[in-house]
């Protein structure tokens, strides 16, 4: 993968330079852009334009999505989020950042892997990880400008260092489209041939193809979803002892795909005998076909976000499975005004979506689990792109993970986004949201790709 020199900038603004090399120390705030100047990509769609709906399988596989990559996680004890940066209606202009804070601290720093042109945006992924460590994190790049394949890095010390790598496809325009596996192994979702699944093997650079769109719509899982494209992968944690076969084997991924079946919901995984559905129940959703979101597995079980489209309406449903053998659960649904925009797990069960147009978060949903009706929280902060846990008492004292309190979703913090600046706000119990001290600058030299 070819580096570019990129810079290191502290909070003041000093500049110094880093090292050409595979593992690359990012001190203090690093300032990313492009490797390649030149127009925008003809395919793209306006940074903020955000769809994370697969309309159709040419949406997905022609067009990078500049929307709908903005997320937030937890690895480990860190908090983790994706925001895109500049001028958010125009390509060239818009650079997307990852920012951590590390577990116990309150401030957030930005950690962006180095080198590459980052205004496609990013797929990006944590592991659990221990209460203590920060875990590991692999981004992949989305194509943008020249670029057409998708640089692939990963991180085990918060940020600090990246492993990098190289697909030669680009990845598929959609969050969950990296996992990483137990051992090591890094899962992606590529446009190639239509959409497939590759498997590292051994580094960054050597991949193998684990499944395509085609084959595993030639299944007789696949047949009964009509598979329109792959939207998700997740790589679960090792099934238990006596797990029974058809529940996911230890270390193997798991796919979300969009459907055009009425009434299913495109979720796989690979048992004994091959790739075979995972049976989930939506109640009232027969009439509607499902698009996988997000898929995630964490150290509570795993969790995954469905959009479900009707003859008049949109609506989202939850689900939440507890381990391999264990069954899903859906939470109510709940109809959708605009486009999904981000989301975060907020530990345990309970899920919080920002929703809107453009790039504007119109309106925030919270459920507590499958028992739990989505509640609208009210819009965030203008310009808030992500929302994690807030740090503090409520946070601070929980392992990550902990469930959150069915009442309600607790503290939490947004990620306030105007031009180059980034703002932290902090939302209270009540309701009630005010800005910290907070700020992050990132000198961003508009019109240039370096």
């Amino acid at each position: 993968m070819r580096r570019t020199r990129a810079a290191a900038v502290d909070h003041e603004g000093h500049v110094g330079a880093a090292g050409r090399r595979v593992r690359v120390a990012v001190a203090g705030v690093t300032l990313v852009c492009g490797i390649a100047a030149g127009v925008a990509d003809p395919a793209g769609v306006p940074a903020g334009a955000a769809t994370r709906s697969v309309r159709s399988v040419q949406a997905v596989q022609a067009r990078p999505a500049d929307a709908g990559l903005a997320q937030s996680w937890t690895s480990g004890a860190s908090a983790w989020a994706v925001v895109a940066l500049g001028h958010l209606g125009r390509r060239l202009d818009t650079f997307w950042q990852i920012l951590v804070r590390p577990g116990g601290a309150p401030r957030w720093s930005i950690v962006t892997p180095p080198g590459v042109a980052s205004n496609g945006g990013f797929s990006a992924e944590g592991t659990p990880g221990g209460s203590s460590g920060p875990g590991v994190v692999t981004a992949g790049f989305q194509p943008s400008q020249y670029l057409t394949y998708s640089p692939i890095a990963s991180t085990d010390d918060g940020g600090k260092t990246w492993t990098a790598g190289t697909l030669a496809s680009g990845l598929l325009p959609v969050a969950d489209a990296v996992a990483a596996e137990p051992d090591g192994a890094v899962l992606a979702l590529v446009r190639a041939g239509g959409g497939a699944l590759l498997r590292s093997t051994g580094s960054l650079t050597a991949w193998r193809t684990l499944i395509s769109r085609r084959a595993l719509d030639a299944t007789r899982a696949g047949r009964a979803c009509g598979i329109l494209a792959l939207s998700a992968v997740s790589a679960p944690s090792e099934a238990p002892p006596g797990a029974p076969s058809e529940a996911p084997a230890a270390s193997s991924a798991e796919l979300g795909a969009a459907c055009g079946v009425r009434g299913v919901v495109g979720l796989f995984h690979l048992s004994a005998s091959g790739w075979v559905a995972t049976r989930v129940r939506v109640p009232s959703g027969a009439r509607s076909t499902f698009t996988v979101l997000r898929l995630e597995a964490g150290t509570a079980g795993t969790w995954a976000l469905a959009e479900g489209r009707g003859l008049r309406s949109e609506s989202l449903v939850a689900l939440w499975r507890a381990g391999p053998a264990a069954s899903w659960r859906a939470s109510p649904q709940v109809r959708l005004h605009g486009s999904v925009l981000s989301t975060a797990a907020l530990g345990g069960r309970s899920l919080l979506v920002a929703t809107g147009s453009g790039s504007r978060t119109q309106d925030l949903l919270w459920t507590g689990g499958p028992a739990t009706r989505w509640r609208s929280l009210g819009p965030p902060p203008a310009g808030a792109q992500v929302i994690v846990p807030a740090p503090g008492p409520a946070s601070s004292s929980a392992p990550a993970g902990a469930p959150v309190p069915a009442a309600g979703p607790g503290h939490l913090s947004a990620l306030v986004v105007a031009g180059s600046e980034v703002t932290v706000w902090q939302r209270a119990p009540t309701g009630r949201w005010g800005p910290t001290a907070q700020r992050l600058h990132v000198p961003v030299e508009y019109g240039s790709s370096t």
